[in-house]
């Protein structure tokens, strides 16, 4: 039985049809885990709704990007490419919140004085 945070999740990945930093998290943690299971474990949402949030990333490129083995996964080409890029993508949104706190904690130090 899914509870109300998975549930809003699922409604949330079939509603949403751009990529969102939260598709490219998520798709990132299950090539890193290469397990749906193991990915909602680490990111603390149903293995269901991770399915279903990689689901609509691959109906969105129109392409499959995982191959279910089991309980295991393999990339396919094209996730790969979106892998790399992907992580790209994720480490340069860590890179400009640290600037931001950085700035931000500059200008409080600037008001202070």
């Amino acid at each position: 039985m899914l509870d109300l945070p998975d549930l809003l999740f699922q409604a949330h990945s079939k509603m949403v049809s751009k990529m969102t930093l939260r598709h490219l998290e998520v798709f990132s943690k299950v090539a890193q885990r290469k397990s749906f299971a193991q990915a909602g474990e680490d990111l603390h949402v149903s293995r269901s709704s991770i399915s279903a949030l990689v689901g609509a990333l691959e109906r969105e490129l129109e392409t499959k990007l995982i191959e279910r083995l089991g309980n295991k996964v393999r990339l396919t080409d094209a996730g790969a490419d979106l892998l790399a890029s992907a992580q790209e993508i994720l480490r340069g949104v860590e890179s400009l919140k640290k600037r931001i706190a950085e700035v931000s904690a500059l200008k409080k130090e600037g008001n202070d004085l």
